[in-house]
């Protein structure tokens, strides 16, 4: 619901800059305008911890164990 409203609100706030008649109220309508953009951009963009867990899924903790166990003994 909020994503929606602010869509909404970023095309009230183009429309109102594109009729906007003197320059303090191009810099407000700018100003709400280009705030309600980033929140829409950050919303977009996943956590980089997410991202990573989506990329790289987990090994069972066997088989971590199994690979450490290889590695020293092939140290021996």
């Amino acid at each position: 619901m909020e994503r929606f409203i602010r869509r909404e609100n970023i095309k009230r706030y183009r429309k109102l800059l594109h009729d906007a008649k003197d320059e303090a109220e191009r810099r407000l309508i700018q100003k709400l305008l280009t705030e309600a953009e980033h929140k829409e951009l950050a919303e977009k963009k996943p956590l980089p911890s997410i991202a990573s867990a989506r990329h790289f899924p987990s090994q069972p903790a066997s088989a971590v164990g199994s690979d450490v166990q290889k590695r020293s003994k092939s140290k021996d």
